[in-house]
């Protein structure tokens, strides 16, 4: 099968840039999109892809191959070894932002679909593209956040401006004044889906987003019985206290910039009336991010994160930013 081998393909391109058809394929396939759909649009990643190189993170196929154990660990019926598991991988969480969370939102994928194949390719990456947020002190309290401008910014990818966030210590000051029962996950997957609204052409929003229905995904599987609410108690609590500094880093850079003119994409309400039309729209998207958005828009509200009117609005926003409506 096609999807079997693009599995085996390197996670990234020239650049530093993840290969983003693996998750791709299963956001598809988790939409209903039909097997010729899938091929084709395999067809043209691939192309796309191998014109502009791929490569391995150093070490990458490595860690895979260290990981597999924990990985069939991770995925099997029995809770206990579940939690074992994961507490063997608990140190790869101060690192989940790496790669622009692609690492996690690859892993997310694995742990919803319980493949442990996958689940050991996501921990790899994870392992060698590892990026962590709450380092950073370089800020004076204050000073204001040391940012560049939107100016500044154009044509820099995501990885970038999280090295830049990472730098400036203002996302660890905020989550240390907060106690953790205040930075519940319902908050922060209402943040997410706000900074989408208010942005819904930015990635680093989007991926924030993104990032946060895999660490649902990843919850689940190790505790699929307790829900999100007392996480003080989860085996994935050191995953969820980076992932809350991550989307703080990512709320800092998003807000930075002006809003988008949501009152042009408001037209584009009536269009879409349900999460089911929401996430078929995004199938017809070229846009790689987009299905992945309205695939995760959808399992939160399935998780109870958030409420159906509002993952609408979110999504049918982030189509008609990609003028797919």
């Amino acid at each position: 099968m096609f999807r079997d081998a693009i599995d085996h393909l390197p996670p990234e391109l020239t650049g530093g840039l993840t290969f983003h058809l693996p998750m791709e394929l299963r956001a598809l396939d988790a939409a209903g999109a039909t097997d010729m759909t899938i091929a084709a649009r395999t067809d043209e990643r691939l192309a796309e892809a191998f014109a502009r190189g791929m490569i391995d993170p150093p070490l990458y196929r490595w860690a895979v191959e260290r990981y597999r154990s924990v990985a069939v660990s991770l995925t099997s019926p029995d809770v206990e070894e579940r939690v074992r598991a994961f507490a063997a991988v608990a140190p790869l969480g101060d690192g989940l932002a790496g790669a622009a969370f692609h690492g996690l939102i690859r892993l997310g994928y694995a742990a919803w679909r319980k493949e442990p194949e996958e689940v050991a390719r996501g921990l790899g990456y994870l392992r060698t593209r590892r990026q962590v947020l709450s380092a950073g002190t370089h800020a004076e309290p204050g000073t204001g956040i040391d940012l560049p401008t939107a100016d500044d910014r154009v044509g820099v990818t995501v990885f970038d401006l999280l090295n830049i966030a990472a730098g400036t210590g203002e996302p660890a000051r905020r989550l240390r004044a907060s106690s953790m029962s205040a930075r519940t996950v319902h908050a922060a997957v209402s943040e997410a889906s706000l900074l989408v609204r208010r942005n819904p052409s930015s990635f680093v929003a989007v991926h924030a987003l993104t990032s946060l229905h895999a660490m649902c995904e990843i919850h689940h599987l190790v505790h699929p019985d307790t829900g999100f609410d007392d996480l003080a108690r989860s085996a994935t609590l050191p995953w969820w206290s980076a992932l809350f500094v991550a989307g703080r880093a990512c709320a800092l850079l998003t807000e930075s910039t002006a809003p988008e003119a949501l009152a042009a994409y408001d037209h584009a309400l009536g269009v879409i009336d349900s999460l089911d039309a929401l996430v078929l729209a995004s199938v017809q998207s070229d846009d790689t991010h987009d299905v992945k958005v309205a695939v995760s828009l959808r399992r939160l509200v399935d998780f109870g994160l958030l409420e159906e009117d509002e993952a609408i609005r979110v999504g049918t926003s982030r189509l008609a930013a990609a003028q797919l409506l």
